[in-house]
């Protein structure tokens, strides 16, 4: 991929399932920084949180439904 995104910020729902992880990773390589939404699984939140940081982008995680 090419950095198109780079400084972008971005906001993601449902980041505990496939999909959603899947495309925080790909946009935080891709530069951007990530927030992301969980409904009850906060720990796999804050894991990909700490992967999407471990690519140098700022992420956080916040508990919504």
């Amino acid at each position: 991929m090419t950095n198109r995104t780079m400084t972008r910020s971005i906001f993601i729902t449902g980041v505990a399932g496939g999909i959603g992880a899947a495309t925080a990773r790909a946009l935080a390589e891709e530069g951007a920084d990530v927030a992301i939404s969980y409904a009850a699984s906060a720990e796999k939140a804050h894991a990909v949180v700490r992967e999407l940081e471990a690519n140098c982008v700022q992420a956080a995680a916040f508990q919504a439904d």
